[in-house]
């Protein structure tokens, strides 16, 4: 066994995001329908502003969760991560007392 670290290799269309095989992989487990848009957008963002990371992996993962908790995005089951703005109880409460039917 070697004592080299893990070759990163650059991801993103401007190649600012260096990943091990081993940080794909472990993003793709994680965040199968979101890693390639991370990458990208960590890309983009590190191309426009010079910013530079110690940890791509760490970094995406980070952005993730983040927008997970302020609602851009939809949780993993596909709910909304906010709560609703109505009780679907009390529309159906109202709807079983409301016999009159209004024609214009």
């Amino acid at each position: 066994m070697s004592n080299k670290k893990a070759e990163k290799k650059a991801y993103g269309e401007f190649g600012n995001v260096m990943l091990t095989d081993e940080d794909v992989e472990v993003l793709k487990q994680r965040f199968p329908d979101l890693y390639e848009r991370y990458i990208e957008e960590v890309d983009g963002y590190c191309e426009s502003t010079g910013k530079k990371y110690k940890n791509y992996r760490a970094t995406i993962q980070n952005w993730i969760r983040r927008d997970r908790q302020s609602g851009k995005l939809k949780s993993k089951r596909g709910d909304i991560s906010r709560k609703p703005t109505y009780d679907l109880k009390k529309i159906a409460a109202a709807a079983e007392h409301n016999t009159e039917i209004k024609y214009r």
